[in-house]
């Protein structure tokens, strides 16, 4: 089991701005979407047939692969630079065998990073399809709620959801801004290494 959870180790990197992507940006995405879509002035599905999790988990499926893609293309990408420690305030991560954190290079955080998103990504579409299926069907009086209490229910399943995707969606575009610019046009323009 330990090896399945793995990519889970992404947690306990440290950098001064993680907060920012694991928890602020997902905030700044979900909070107002959330609203949006909870006072909707208009008719819309949740789960269920071309609902809301139906539609956002066909994204998640595509982003799947990207991940492993992304994965796969980090740990074999042949440049020196990727071995080299990251500039500024490098990531850490704090090993039980290390008495110092670990000081990551470009290479280990995007794998860690991308190793996370495929787990994360996975788990939050499993997660949901599952509750889309089983909750395809329910309705307020189905499971003896108050329509205010399902309100509320509806209101936080929907809270809870968008912050995962607004979760996803800010690592990805870091990752995606790490290897596209600060990996390769930032070192090589920027600073002149080669």
């Amino acid at each position: 089991m330990n090896r399945l959870l793995t990519p889970l180790v992404y947690l306990k990197v440290r950098h001064p701005v993680k907060i920012w992507y694991s928890v602020i940006y997902p905030i700044m995405f979900s909070a107002p979407l959330s609203a949006l879509l909870v006072f909707a002035p208009i008719e819309y599905t949740v789960v269920g047939d071309n609902g809301l999790v139906e539609t956002f988990n066909a994204l998640l499926a595509l982003l799947i692969g990207f991940f492993i893609a992304a994965l796969a293309a980090v740990a074999s990408f042949d440049r020196a630079g990727m071995d080299a420690a990251m500039l500024g305030d490098g990531a850490t991560l704090s090993l039980p065998d290390r008495s110092e954190p670990l000081v990551l290079t470009r290479r280990m955080y995007l794998c860690l990073l991308f190793g996370y998103l495929t787990l994360a990504t996975l788990a939050t579409y499993i997660v949901f399809a599952i509750a889309n299926v089983m909750l395809a069907s329910v309705s307020p009086p189905a499971v003896g709620l108050s329509a205010g209490t399902y309100a509320l229910a509806r209101g936080g399943f929907i809270f809870v959801y968008c912050f995962l995707i607004g979760h996803i969606l800010s690592h990805s575009l870091l990752g995606v801004y790490y290897l596209a610019w600060r990996t390769v046009i930032f070192e090589k323009k920027v600073l002149g290494n080669e």
